[in-house]
């Protein structure tokens, strides 16, 4: 198929007075040859001289590279009018026994004669790479009349930086070359290719020209179905010829690594394989285009690469033939690297892959709470479930992959792994550190279900979690406050935040500062402490500036919601709206349910007056409340719901919805003050405020009945307006 696109980057450098050559540099099956060769022939078809030079081995010597590109020469003007121009012969007597700079000389002279630019197309230029032929091409393409318009496909890019800074050089690299997504469905328009099956061929190959006209083999082969993975038979000797051959072999150990590892970098390369000058060795690869592509550098100065995927599944084929036990060796070593340098889910990923039990259940021992608090409690999920459970048969393995499955809601995956089996072989230090490992799990538990965790125990004493690790330590008391906290145990709650938060602290651990954080939030606005609340929330924001790679969006949901309150009850409306527009974004994006459904609640109780839909939105929460996030959620929260409720029916004039409201708000928190309050902002809204200004003035009276902060707010507030339209104002401004 022809590709406008390259070609009109072609055109335009021989067009270009400022452009004096094109490198086209891409590695093996990239199509290179293929593309010149169609230009050079478009070329002579419009009347141009085109030049077509191929460089093997002889070109290595500068004597045979001038004759090649002066005999190239010679053939092109043949090939324009049928016979040889008498200049280009006397050419070729000069690049057998001139200089380099008669050479020179004579080729601005002869290419001055030609009516037009003359084109020189030079294949596998490559070759002449660490030759004395070498710096003969390049001072060429340094000097080159400005009538030569010179392009050169080779597989390892030449010195061109000074041609590249100056604007001389058009560059034709891999990813230019690499098929698009259009391109790929026209190569496949006539065969019966679903669109899935596209994805995934496109997906493999990532555009590798060379891959996808073997895909086209294989089905017209009948060898697979259309739409694979093109078959390791057709690709084999392809890569093993025209890549793998002439690898040394150490650059086949880095490429080894490269190919079982998701990344690579040189300190990995040498803890893998102790291969000496590993990462000189990667970026030579690199540079040389063979299958391997920087990728990034991280802050502590380590470059990484990554391997070309269908190439990678090559290297691992051979080492399926010949060293079988080679791969799962280096992903052991790889896993503890990764481990060791701070990396848990590559560490995971590879310990599944090596297919070692004790490796998996090592590095989930050390890692696995700080994948669960930093967000990745899903990848680690997947990851396990991708391997198969008959992997995650370690003690802790198991307990960590419950843990994980608490932390996303999946209490039924959670409780399978729960059943663990015995451990009696465990030391005890191990089993020390195993029992509180499953008390986590239960609370965790507790906390999904919205249950008290004050009767769960460890069977340890108290004191004996400081000997547990910090990581596991951490996890408890935050898990533990945060389960306290929604149960209104304010005092526990704060208690076991802080010390989780010091922890975290100490771990350097960002993600768990920020959900201590939080946790002490949501227990500032049980009390109603709104500027508590609103320090906290805003500090929680703070911290997630610090975080790298974690998924935050579930904590910022809440973070977000909790400031959004706080500004709001402090009047700061466009600032409430900000936060809970945040809040229902980050909750979305995290899909966790409770945080959408507060987050929701919020925004739309701060943007109440300018809803749309706001009777809609009102009759649906007041007659479906409580909400479900409400069970066993503190009292004050109930109350700041039932407040909210009220007050939408109340502004709405809807007397039904706030009838069914305080009907359902006696079920579930009984009579009690709290209740009392509520129903007396109801007589108001009916027209009875005599029968409520008596119930308010024995309610504010009565210091011992239970209650919670909102309620002692707004009882106050409406004995203020009452008296005050009674006439007392002395009444009136003594409740203020």
């Amino acid at each position: 198929m022809t590709r406008p696109r390259l070609f009109d980057s072609l055109n335009k450098s021989l067009m270009s007075d400022a452009h004096t050559f094109v490198m086209v540099s891409a590695p093996a099956g990239y199509g290179k040859t293929y593309l010149l060769a169609q230009w050079v022939a478009r070329l002579r078809e419009s009347g141009t001289i085109a030049a077509w030079c191929v460089v093997d081995d002889d070109e290595r010597n500068p004597v045979d590279l001038r004759k090649a590109i002066a005999g190239a020469l010679q053939e092109a003007t043949r090939a324009q009018d049928g016979q040889t121009h008498p200049d280009f012969e006397g050419l070729l007597d000069v690049a057998d026994g001139g200089s380099h700079g008669e050479f020179l000389a004579a080729l601005a002279e002869v290419i001055d004669t030609a009516r037009s630019r003359v084109e020189l197309v030079v294949d596998d230029a490559h070759r002449l790479l660490g030759s004395p032929s070498e710096d003969e091409f390049i001072r060429l393409l340094r000097w080159a009349p400005d009538n030569l318009h010179i392009s050169f496909a080779t597989r390892t890019p030449l010195s061109t930086q000074t041609a590249r800074v100056s604007g001389r050089l058009v560059e034709l690299s891999a990813d230019s070359l690499s098929f698009t997504r259009a391109e790929t469905t026209e190569l496949f328009s006539e065969l019966d290719i679903t669109p899935e099956g596209l994805e995934r061929l496109f997906s493999a190959a990532e555009g590798w020209p060379a891959a996808l006209s073997l895909a086209i083999l294989n089905v017209e082969a009948d060898v697979t179905e259309a739409g694979a993975v093109p078959d390791p038979a057709f690709l084999h000797d392809y890569l093993w010829h025209e890549v793998y051959a002439d690898l040394s072999d150490a650059e086949r150990s880095v490429l080894q690594v490269a190919a079982v590892t998701p990344q690579v970098t040189g300190d990995l390369v040498m803890a893998a394989r102790q291969v000496d000058g590993s990462g000189q060795i990667l970026r030579d690869l690199a540079m040389r285009s063979l299958m391997l592509r920087r990728v990034s550098t991280d802050c502590e100065g380590r470059t990484w690469y990554r391997i070309q995927p269908l190439f990678g599944e090559f290297v691992r084929e051979i080492m399926r033939e010949t060293a079988p036990d080679d791969i799962a060796a280096i992903a052991r070593r790889a896993a503890e690297w990764h481990c060791e340098c701070g990396h848990p889910l590559t560490a995971l990923s590879l310990a599944v892959q090596a297919t070692n039990p004790a490796l998996i259940d090592t590095v989930l021992r050390s890692k696995g709470y700080e994948l669960v608090n930093s967000g990745h409690a899903s990848e680690l999920i997947d990851t396990v479930q991708a391997a198969g459970d008959h992997l995650v048969l370690g003690p802790f393995a198991r307990l960590i992959v419950a843990y994980a499955a608490t932390t996303l809601g999946m209490v039924d995956r959670a409780l399978d792994f729960l059943a663990s089996p015995g451990v009696l072989d465990l030391g005890v230090d191990d089993l020390l550190e195993w029992d509180w490992l499953r008390y986590l799990v239960e609370v965790r538990l507790a906390f999904v279900r919205w249950e008290r965790v004050d009767t769960i125990t460890s069977g340890w004493g108290e004191s004996t979690l400081a000997d547990v690790s910090d990581p596991l330590r951490a996890s408890i008391r935050l898990s533990r406050g945060l389960a306290e906290a929604r149960s209104g145990q304010v005092e526990d709650a704060t208690h076991d935040l802080r010390i989780a938060l010091a922890i975290a602290e100490n771990l350097n651990d960002t993600a768990a500062r920020m959900m201590g954080t939080v946790g002490l939030a949501w227990v500032a606005m049980e009390s109603v402490n709104v500027r508590a609340t609103l320090e906290l929330s805003e500090k929680a924001l703070g911290l997630a500036d610090r975080l790298t790679t974690e998924d935050a969006s579930v904590v910022l949901a809440h973070a977000h919601t909790l400031a959004g309150w706080a500004n709001a009850e402090l009047l700061r409306l466009s600032a409430a709206k900000g936060h809970t527009s945040a809040a229902s974004y980050f909750a979305q994006r995290g899909g966790d349910r409770l945080a959408i459904a507060q987050a929701t609640l919020v925004e739309n109780a701060v943007g109440f007056d300018g809803l749309p839909y706001r009777r809609r939105f009102a009759q649906e929460f007041t007659t479906m409340w409580p909400p479900e996030y409400l069970s066993g959620a503190h009292t004050a929260a109930v109350v700041c719901s039932l407040q909210l409720g009220l007050r939408m029916a109340i502004e709405l004039d809807e007397r039904r919805w706030s009838e069914r409201l305080l009907d359902r708000a006696r079920q579930f928190i009984g009579e009690g003050y709290d209740w009392q309050i509520a129903y007396c902002q109801y007589l108001v809204s009916v027209g009875r405020e005599s029968v409520a200004r008596d119930a308010l003035g024995a309610l504010v009276r009565d210091e011992a009945t239970d209650r919670v902060a909102i309620s002692d707010i707004v009882a106050w507030s409406l004995s203020a307006i009452l008296e005050k339209r009674a006439g007392n104002d002395y009444r009136a401004h003594s409740a203020i």
